[in-house]
């Protein structure tokens, strides 16, 4: 399985080390020809590198694509955000629309310095909490009916999944926990059926 993941190369590191600890091999995407052979794609939390690829219409556009052929694609942190069909303060324009949510960038009130780490109770990985690392933490504000919640703090949403795109407010990549990314890999798996 190859997953693209759209970053910069200090941040690809942490992802391609939880991938390939699950068994599937991380591709950094730097240019369109990249997505090729994809089975699944990540838009992490890489603020710059997100809203530059986002300002350029062929790649937004591919990604849009990816998503109606159904590839399963993670939004992590602001990657979620970009995913959103609207952001408060932000509007309509900012985002790609492919979730049917509405974000809040700053949804929790977390002060501790560079990172949060939360456990979270997230049903469809078992009973043990999962290490929630949050750095700047946006919550989905509201969503349609056909969005699913998979976690929750502070009564807050932080985490989504709508089909084949799943969504997450907190940092997988910095956990020493593998089942978000092994949810990921199940999600790629069912697609290829």
């Amino acid at each position: 399985m190859r997953v693209g993941v759209l970053t910069s190369k200090k941040d690809f590191k942490n992802h391609q080390r939880m991938l390939a600890q699950c068994g599937m091999d991380g591709v950094l995407i730097v240019k369109l020809p990249d997505f090729d052979d994809i089975d699944g794609f990540i838009l992490p939390d890489d603020y710059r590198a997100s809203i530059s690829w986002k300002d350029q219409d062929p790649i937004k556009k591919r990604i849009e694509e990816i998503a109606q052929q159904d590839t399963p694609i993670f939004g992590i942190g602001n990657g979620l955000v970009l995913l959103a069909q609207e952001v408060i303060n932000e509007g309509e324009d900012y985002c790609f629309g492919l979730l049917d949510i509405k974000m809040n960038r700053y949804g929790l009130n977390l002060f501790s310095g560079k990172y949060t780490e939360i456990p979270l109770k997230i049903d469809v990985l078992g009973k043990a909490p999962f290490p929630g690392i949050f750095i700047e933490a946006p919550t989905v504000q509201s969503m349609q009916p056909n969005v699913g919640i998979l976690a929750m703090h502070q009564e807050k949403i932080v985490m989504v999944r709508q089909g084949n795109i799943l969504g997450s407010s907190f940092h997988p990549e910095l956990a020493d926990d593998l089942r978000v990314y092994l949810y990921f890999k199940q999600m790629i798996k069912d697609a290829k059926k």
